[in-house]
């Protein structure tokens, strides 16, 4: 689990200033809101899919 944060924060960091260097300095703000937004947006999702697999596992596993 620790290798996963170490490769996230690795992997995040050089790609959100990757992307919002390319913006021109106008769109800094509304990039990274958007960015931000998404970011939030995808680890709900992720840990909700998360705990569904885990619940749908526990249930079919305790049926048997």
């Amino acid at each position: 689990m620790i290798c996963f944060f170490v490769g996230t924060g690795l992997v995040m960091t050089p790609n959100q200033a990757n992307t919002l260097g390319n913006l021109p300095p106008y769109f800094y703000a509304s990039g990274s809101a958007i960015m931000t937004t998404l970011q939030q947006i995808g680890g709900v999702i992720g840990s909700a899919l998360f705990v569904s697999f885990t619940t749908s596992k526990e249930l079919v596993t305790s049926k048997i």
